[in-house]
């Protein structure tokens, strides 16, 4: 099986909690593969991949900033280049024109339950306001 995750987030320059997620799903998937299956990361920085030179691991370039236009209209094609039998979006994230089959995994549900946190950002408007949508 391939399974391609979305792993954009991972790598020690980006970020910590979801960036950490990936990377502890990835080693705990290795553990479990067959020798035919195959994990291919979507990552913007492949250099920084703690799986650089596994034999199970596939490395792609995805430099695309996420909460981005250009994630909703770019990541659907590279899911579909990369040959996804399952996509694992490991975070809320999810470009809306991918159709095949998919995981998506929400670390909490802060904004349900305090609906003013989403009020503190420090990003431009327009961002703030697209994320809340």
């Amino acid at each position: 099986m391939r399974v391609v995750i979305d792993a954009r987030m991972m790598s020690p320059l980006v970020t910590r909690g979801i960036g950490r997620y990936i990377e502890e799903l990835v080693r705990a998937m290795l553990d479990i593969l067959s020798p035919q299956d195959r994990l291919i990361l979507l990552v913007r920085y492949p250099n920084t991949s703690p799986f650089l030179g596994h034999p199970f691991v596939e490395h792609i370039q995805a430099d695309i900033p996420w909460y981005s236009l250009q994630e909703q209209m770019r990541m659907p094609r590279l899911y579909r280049e990369a040959r996804a039998e399952l996509l694992h979006v490991p975070h809320w994230n999810l470009s809306l024109g991918y159709r095949g089959p998919l995981i998506v995994t929400i670390h909490d549900l802060l904004l349900r339950h305090q609906t003013t946190s989403s009020k503190a950002s420090t990003r431009h408007p327009v961002v703030t306001m697209t994320k809340q949508l």
